[in-house]
């Protein structure tokens, strides 16, 4: 087989293995966030590939105490969706809370994160918090003074989606490899 083959073959199965990769996998980007009390969130959250509604998060939210209500020194771990798959927003925007871990054990809430996105082109971005159906999108959210919700509303943040390189990477790596061994097959066949 020609190396000419040898490559075309090897570019066909990288480019097939990336689009099938990227057909079915869920989506995972990391999210910081900062909100007005100084608190802050970093973590990954998962989109679903077929609709783009939340499927799961991972993160821990600075600046609030597992098992407390509101702000406060500590971290608090952010680890489940409130209703995963569902949107809570009108379309083209997407909205859902991400919880605290107490809040699974508790008989009410504690701490949640109402997150409210977009999608342009394949990739998350951060939404109007009017989008959402309470008006207070990208904040944090707690139950205060006469079980009223209290927003801490989100300052700056950003969702980070990988480069699909990996596939690309190996792809470059078994091209150099090939090209290398067939040098050398060339300069010892000459001598």
């Amino acid at each position: 087989m020609s190396l000419k083959r040898i490559f075309f073959v090897l570019a066909l199965v990288v480019v097939i293995g990336f689009v099938a990769s990227q057909a079915r996998a869920d989506q995972t980007d990391s999210v910081t966030m900062t909100f007005a009390s100084g608190a802050s969130f970093n973590g990954t959250v998962t989109f679903s590939s077929v609709d783009n509604t939340l499927t799961g998060v991972n993160g821990v939210l600075l600046g609030y105490l597992d098992g407390a209500v509101g702000p406060g020194a500590g971290s608090d771990p952010i680890t489940w969706v409130y209703a995963p798959g569902f949107n809570l927003a009108s379309d083209p925007n997407f909205s859902n809370f991400l919880m605290d871990t107490a809040s699974l054990t508790s008989f009410f809430f504690l701490n949640w994160i109402e997150f409210t996105y977009t999608f342009t082109g394949g990739v998350p971005s951060f939404a109007d918090p009017s989008f959402a159906p309470d008006g207070m999108g990208n904040s944090v959210q707690y139950v205060g003074v006469d079980n009223l919700n209290v927003s801490d509303p989100m300052v700056s943040g950003t969702i980070s989606t990988p480069e699909p390189s990996s596939l690309l990477l190996l792809g470059a790596g078994l091209a150099t490899l090939l090209g290398a061994g067939s040098k050398k097959r060339r300069s010892s066949a000459a001598h």
